[in-house]
């Protein structure tokens, strides 16, 4: 549900200038990983009830699988915390293209814990995938040239295979001598703390830092929505320490993710909580915050004409 939530924000947000809208989509699309993932299991197995669902949304979940997927190795296996949508930084300026650029760009590039850069490229497939359509997905991860300047490590494409028990596969393409084309660069660290995290940093303004009461881990949190099979109450949010980062307009430290009970904090700062009870945020231990330059600068976006 977590990485349905930080790989979906960045890409919702782009369809809306609403960050209650982009948090709801997001939202909604967690859940619909409760559609296609059976969670009693060890491993990721797909649901009897899923068989019976409509063609149409079998395609419509098996693409966003492939997104939630593709974040959650790039977390595991690249240590790449934040999937960030190529389209998006290509159009802020952050990255070049190649040759082969005519083609779909890859959908995500990300920055590992060493500073390295990657690319991958999210594909979800039932059955046998040809020759043919893993050359071209290949292609479509080579798109990309570099990034801030970079050459990347990796040029990866995800492939999420939809079957009783999932896998996934993923793949390196060899690097490409294609020519590349120029693009001036601006701020990164700006453009991954507005791009990244802006949806759900501004859903969160005016939410008073608490403390989860299990661990008394300071978070910024709020609920988002309500799981009908589980019955819970799913609340979003970020980490103390990420939520000042952004207070000051820095990047966010990438930390060790943690798992509880009824808590799963990514190593990107964001927070999924699960409760029976909506109103347990209130009796959260509340924490003195004040305004920083980056409340200043998402005011200023959300005022300006």
């Amino acid at each position: 549900m977590k990485f349905a939530v930080s790989v979906g924000l960045p890409i919702l947000r782009v369809g809306t200038q609403s960050s209650e809208h982009a948090v709801a989509l997001a939202n909604y699309k967690a859940m619909a990983m409760k559609c296609a993932i059976d969670f009693t299991k060890d491993d990721f197995a797909l649901p009897i009830d899923y068989l019976q669902l409509d063609p149409t949304e079998k395609v419509n979940i098996s693409f966003w699988s492939g997104m939630v997927f593709a974040a959650l190795v790039a977390d595991e296996y690249l240590k790449v915390s934040r999937l960030l949508h190529a389209a998006s930084f290509k159009q802020g300026g952050h990255l070049t293209t190649t040759g082969t650029a005519g083609r779909s760009l890859a959908d995500f590039v990300g920055q590992d814990r060493d500073g390295n850069w990657h690319v991958v490229e999210a594909k979800t497939r039932q059955g046998t995938s040809s020759a043919n359509a893993r050359a071209k997905w290949k292609t479509q991860a080579e798109t990309v040239d570099k990034i801030q300047g970079l050459t990347p490590s990796s040029r990866s494409y995800a492939l999420t295979n939809v079957e009783s028990l999932y896998s996934v596969e993923l793949v390196d393409p060899p690097a490409s001598n294609s020519a590349s084309t120029t693009i001036t660069f601006s701020d990164l660290n700006n453009a991954i703390c507005q791009g990244y995290y802006g949806p759900l940093y501004e859903w969160l303004l005016g939410t008073e830092p608490m403390a989860l009461p299990e661990s008394r881990r300071e978070v910024v949190i709020r609920l988002a929505g309500y799981d009908t099979t589980e019955r819970e109450y799913i609340h979003i949010g970020l980490t103390y320490g990420t939520w000042d980062s952004l207070n000051r307009n820095e990047l966010p430290e990438v930390v060790p993710a943690q798992e509880t009970t009824d808590t799963y904090i990514g190593s990107d700062g964001i927070i999924i909580f699960t409760s029976p009870n909506p109103d347990l945020l209130s009796s959260f231990t509340v924490k003195d915050d004040t305004p920083a330059p980056f409340t200043k600068q998402v005011m200023d976006r959300k005022t300006s004409p």
